[in-house]
């Protein structure tokens, strides 16, 4: 038996919710880039509360590092995945193990920028959005290394022959 030149079910439901994951990533940059103004002034306020003596260009300068370090976080997280995802649809096995390395990191990222960015009416629904980027890119890696998967891997021929299908 021939391994299959076009990607199988299992390839194709992967890449569907990368896919997927991306575009909640997206959305979460989106909301939380709108929302920025009352996420840094809650964030202030949060400073505020653990060392009141500051002044508030303080404040407000150490509120904007945390959430634009927040918003990097994730932004690289949605390149790092991308590029990866790339890397599996042209049969680099290795990517896969790299996938699981920045999931982890993701991870990490949830946790961190969940924290700083659900703040607020809009910090439920970006935690929320977090979370299901989070899950969709975990089960991605999961449904990419079921069995059907591996033949496809495995083909000989051009790897960018035929993404399509």
């Amino acid at each position: 038996m021939e391994p299959p030149t076009k990607p199988t079910g299992p390839v194709k439901v992967a890449r569907f919710l990368w896919l997927a994951s991306f575009v909640v990533g997206l959305a979460v940059l989106a909301f939380a880039f709108l929302s920025r103004d009352d996420q840094i002034k809650r964030l202030s306020d949060v400073i505020a509360d653990v060392d009141p003596n500051r002044a508030a260009e303080t404040l407000t300068s150490a509120a904007t590092i945390v959430f634009w370090s927040s918003f990097g976080a994730i932004a690289v997280v949605v390149v790092l995945e991308a590029l990866l995802l790339r890397a599996v649809l042209r049969r680099h096995r290795w990517a896969q193990w790299a996938q699981l390395l920045v999931l982890l990191a993701h991870t990490g990222v949830v946790l961190l920028a969940g924290t700083f960015l659900a703040l607020g009416d809009a910090g439920v629904l970006i935690a929320a959005l977090l979370i299901v980027q989070l899950v969709l890119g975990v089960v991605a890696l999961v449904v990419s290394v079921l069995p059907g998967s591996g033949a496809w891997f495995q083909t000989q021929t051009d790897p960018g022959a035929d993404l399509s299908a």
